[in-house]
Order: C-alpha cells, then structure tokens, then sequence
C-alpha cells in the first residue's frame, strides 16, 4: 500500500511525497526481506527518472532490480523500463532486446485474475507500452499498429473504452505519427482526444502531451493549430489536476 501511494503521489506530480513513500518501502522490503517488493521500489525509481529525462539512472536502477528479481510482473516492467529508456536515448538494439525479454518474461505465467491490479501485469499492458516505446524510438509503423491495437482491444460495441488510460495514451501515439507525417490538423484532433476521458492519473498524460505540444511548435511554427493545442492542453491539465484535488 505505500509503494501504491508513492504512485498516486507521484500521479499528482507530488514528487517528494512520492519519493518518500518510496524509500519507505524499500526499508520496509528490506526489513521483511520481500525481494518482489524490493524489486518494485526500484521500478519506481526507474519511472521517476524518466519524467526527470534521467535516461541512464532509468537503466541503472532497471538493472538493479533484475538483479533483486527479474521473473513474474516486476521483472516485465523492469524490462520494460529498461526499453523506455533505450527508446528515448535512440539505442534499437537494446530497445528491441528488453521488449524482447519483457515478452518472454510475460509468455511463462497466465493471465491474471485480476489484470486492474497495479502491480500485475498481461498482455494488454506489455502492447500499451510497446506503442509509447515505439513512437519514441521512432519507428512510426509499429507505433501505429501496436496502438490500434491497444484500442481495438479494449473498445467496446457502444464506442467507449474499457481502459481509459491505455486508449488515451495510444492516441497520444498516433498523434505523434501523424504529426511527424505532416498531418497537423489529425494530430490535434486526436491529441485532443487523449483527454477526454475521466482518466485519474495525469503525470504520464501531462508529460506525453508537453512532448507532442513542443514538437508541434517546432514542425508547425505558431500555426494557429499548434498554438490551440498548446492552450488546449495546459487548460486540461489544470482543471485535471484541481478536481483531483478537490476530491
């Protein structure tokens, strides 16, 4: 329950609560010799560095979580940590690699009984983040189908979503692939999109939507399109963050 509440800090961009609540649980780990929550409190670590674009702290405390344990749930996310971060510093071979082992990792245990849980990890998952890593390693098609994918799979016959944060996070992908293939006004379309779900967290969202704003401006200039996305999305991160608040 303290690393769940190191999240939910660090989800309202509380950063020293969230670290805090972290470094508890890595005493309380170490107390009770729990390696899997030991394990965890370094893939937080690792998710803190990304926001922070600290992309070789994300491979360092990555590794030393594979190291404390690299099976079941955490060591796909670590793997997948590990290939965020490969992503974002442009290296494909060991992106590749770790989503690789991410997926071999995840193909050993069943489905789960409860796949909402937040530290269990399915496919669905491991094809949500795909999409993110992918659209940052820019390779654009397989952003493209691992995030239709996302949505596909999750979309229901009335045309909502069983996943709210996985499909906003799959839009905010293929906004970036039509943004980088020129088509403003689609990326803005459904850039826009990505926030129109009751969605409770908004670190990733906010900072998924920042990216796509800056490279609008600078592909874009001060298009007229650009500039609304811009106030769009700095409007809906604080109404977001100010309900959260209140509630």
């Amino acid at each position: 329950m303290t690393a769940l509440l190191g999240c939910v800090h660090y989800d309202l961009q509380e950063q020293e609560e969230a670290e805090a609540a972290r470094q508890t649980s890595y005493l309380m780990a170490k107390e009770a010799n729990d390696p899997e929550l030991l394990a965890w409190t370094f893939e937080m670590a690792a998710w803190f560095a990304l926001a922070e674009a600290r992309y070789e702290d994300m491979v360092e405390a990555a590794g030393i979580g594979m190291l404390v344990k690299s099976d079941g749930s955490v060591g796909v996310q670590l793997h997948l940590q590990e290939a965020k971060a490969y992503a974002r510093l442009a290296d494909a071979r060991e992106t590749e690699r770790a989503l690789a082992e991410a997926a071999a990792i995840l193909g050993r245990f069943p489905a789960p009984e409860h796949p909402d849980h937040h530290f269990v990890f399915d496919h669905s998952k491991w094809m949500h983040y795909a999409a993110t890593i992918y659209t940052w390693l820019g390779d654009d098609r397989k952003a493209k189908e691992h995030a239709t994918e996302v949505i596909d799979e999750h979309l229901r016959p009335d045309g909502s979503t069983r996943a709210p944060m996985r499909t906003a996070e799959a839009r905010l992908s293929l906004a970036t692939v039509q943004a980088r293939e020129g088509d403003l006004e689609g990326a803005v379309v459904l850039a826009k999109s990505a926030y129109e779900f009751d969605t409770k967290p908004m670190s990733d969202l906010a900072s998924r939507g920042q990216e796509i704003s800056r490279f609008l401006r600078a592909r874009f200039n001060d298009h007229p399109l650009a500039l609304e996305f811009q106030d769009y999305l700095t409007a809906a991160i604080s109404n977001r963050l100010e309900t959260l608040a209140i509630g």
